[in-house]
């Protein structure tokens, strides 16, 4: 997979300039990526969880979460 980060920057003169961030290529084999994947598919389901009000299937899904402070924002997050 390829990140790229873009955004519009306006000058003084009210031009817009499409202004290239960064390119990262996104190959899942790092620890920290492996990690990261599995959280923001987490996220995924969790959200859909806390939007059909399945508190018990939240809360289990959540503890594979290992981080416990990114377990308490998620949770608040989602307002549960």
């Amino acid at each position: 997979m390829i990140c790229r980060s873009r955004f519009q920057k306006i000058n003084k003169n009210k031009r817009i300039h499409n202004v290239k961030i960064e390119v990262h290529h996104f190959t899942g084999e790092t620890l920290i990526e492996k990690q990261h994947t599995h959280e923001m598919d987490t996220l995924k389901v969790l959200h859909r969880l806390a939007g059909d009000g399945k508190r018990n299937e939240f809360f289990e899904l959540l503890e594979t979460i290992e981080n416990e402070d990114k377990r308490k924002d998620f949770a608040r997050m989602f307002g549960m």
